[in-house]
């Protein structure tokens, strides 16, 4: 299920099942409602504050003109402003919800309703892979799971959800340069309209191709990260202290070895009054630290890495690539200043008689830090050897210049097979990339 799902378990009504984005601009507030009018939202819900997030609710009929609704993730938010934890909660008859949240966020594609509780584990099993200090509530040696009244009592001016104004109020300029670009972004996702078979799809992007392997068509040699993780590549540029007690960070890297990531970043002493003792304690005490002058630091650490085999039931064929995937890509390269894709070649080693055939695109994607969470939808099949976060200054910012600039390095997979499942899907007329 993926429709919103209004509970009124007393005199609150609760709602579950809202689309949430993660904000990572300065002004979150102000991100979240210029989002939910790009993506024509009715309703929208603001959750946290460092790390912050936007709940998007598409309600037609008399559920539009509703008042008094409660966003049910934005409830549990706020009951664990610290920390991550994951909630699976039976609402209804056969119908579990799952919510995750991070520093008193919602985190992104949870809020979700399914009917499958081994699927509901699996996602769990996943968001783990991204936030390694994931805590499931309910478990042993975790706090209890709130229950149905725990959330309505949690409830607030904060948890409400807000009517979004519509975009005709604002300059049609503004509206032009900023609709066009996400509603090419976000279209074929719309939660608005869907059928049964978009609903695998959607699934299939939280963690795409990564469950119900099978051994006889699964390549051990190689691995890619897939969405989930891209995600938790992501989370770890995200979660970097940008300035330490007067140490400014002013470049990081990560690269690929094997399960985990190996990474440094380098910070430059700001103040005369920073000190290597205040930066000591600065630090994850995990993280091991050098001084090569009295003016720089450098940090080195390593964190876990979720990849899997590579298998074809996860990959795309070379033509729906050409006309699908890179349609998508050509809609979000406005956020972007550079997006180069390889020339498709063999993959010698995994080449077998009568078995799946796989090609490798060498890719690069360079754009502002913010830019990167548009990516982790389509990136099924990708796999990174490295990534990068550089300080600059500008002058201003703007969609494709940011203080913090990120490259990602790697490859795309793809078959040499049709998948009949993504031929069926790719045929339906609203998966079409709208002109720019």
């Amino acid at each position: 299920m993926t429709d919103p799902f209004v509970l009124s378990p007393g005199r609150t009504q609760l709602i579950f099942g809202l689309e949430w984005h993660a904000l990572i601009e300065a002004a979150p507030a102000k991100a979240g409602r210029r989002l939910a009018r790009q993506r024509r939202a009715t309703h929208m819900a603001l959750s946290g504050s460092a790390a912050a997030s936007v709940g998007l609710a598409f309600l037609g009929g008399a559920q539009r003109r509703a008042t008094g609704l409660h966003s049910a993730a934005q409830a549990v938010a706020s009951m664990f402003p610290q920390g991550t934890y994951t909630l699976m909660l039976e609402v209804d008859t056969g119908v579990y919800w799952l919510v995750g949240v991070h520093e008193g966020a919602v985190i992104a594609r949870t809020d979700v309703l399914h009917c499958d509780t081994a699927l509901v584990r699996t996602l769990i099993t996943e968001l783990t892979m991204a936030y390694p200090h994931l805590v499931e509530l309910g478990s042993p040696n975790a706090p209890s799971a709130p229950t149905l009244p725990d959330i309505e009592s949690a409830v607030s001016s904060k948890t409400l959800l807000l009517k979004v104004r519509s975009a005709r109020s604002f300059g049609i300029g503004l509206c032009l340069a900023f609709g066009l670009l996400l509603s090419a972004l976000y279209g074929p996702f719309n939660t608005r309209h869907t059928t049964e078979s978009d609903r695998v799809v959607r699934d299939g992007q939280f963690a795409p191709g990564f469950t119900a392997l099978q051994p006889s068509t699964a390549s051990p040699g190689v691995r890619v990260h897939g969405q989930a993780g891209l995600d938790g590549l992501l989370h770890v540029f995200y979660s970097l202290p940008v300035q330490a007690d007067d140490w400014v960070l002013q470049h990081a890297a990560c690269l690929d070895a094997a399960q985990s990531w190996q990474c440094t970043a380098h910070y430059h002493r700001a103040a005369h009054s920073a000190s290597n003792a205040a930066f000591l304690r600065a630090m994850p005490s995990s993280w091991r630290v050098d001084f090569p002058s009295l003016e720089t630091a450098h940090v080195h650490w390593s964190t876990q890495a979720f990849m899997a085999a590579l298998h074809a039931d996860m990959l795309a064929h070379k033509a729906d690539n050409d006309r699908l995937l890179f349609s998508r890509l050509q809609a979000i390269s406005k956020a972007f200043q550079r997006i180069d894709i390889g020339i498709s070649t063999p993959v010698v080693e995994q080449i077998h008689e009568g078995g799946p055939q796989y090609q490798r695109r060498s890719l690069h994607i360079d754009g502002p830090l913010r830019s990167f969470s548009f990516l982790p939808p389509y990136a099924a099949g990708m796999a990174w050897t490295k990534a990068e976060l550089r300080h600059q200054p500008i002058d201003r910012a703007d969609a494709q210049s940011s203080r913090f600039v990120f490259s990602l390095s790697g490859a795309l997979y793809e078959t040499t097979k049709p998948n009949l499942a993504a031929d069926e899907y790719a045929s339906r007329p609203e998966f079409v990339a709208a002109p720019l």
